[in-house]
């Protein structure tokens, strides 16, 4: 990352949002999920998007079950929605 700038691409996301999530208690692992989420859904001007536990595992280099443990707490705790189940 030697010089961002937002000519190659951004991840819009609403001031709401953000100010709820800057005052949740989240672990590093539950944060990294909820940005890459973040990424992957509205980066791409997406509300929503079929993620497997796989590919968000390698997406923010942790393991399978450490992204499923951590989904499940995020879901309980209603700060991610799985649709469609």
């Amino acid at each position: 990352m030697a010089s961002p700038q937002v000519e190659k691409g951004f991840t819009r996301i609403a001031n709401e949002i953000l100010n709820v999530i800057m005052k949740t208690n989240l672990n590093g692992t539950q944060f990294r999920i909820v940005i890459a989420i973040w990424r992957l859904t509205y980066g791409f001007g997406k509300k929503e998007k079929e993620i497997s536990y796989a590919s968000l595992a390698d997406y923010i280099d942790a393991s399978r079950s450490q992204v499923a443990r951590e989904i499940g707490i995020l879901i309980e705790r209603k700060i991610i929605l799985v649709l469609g189940k």
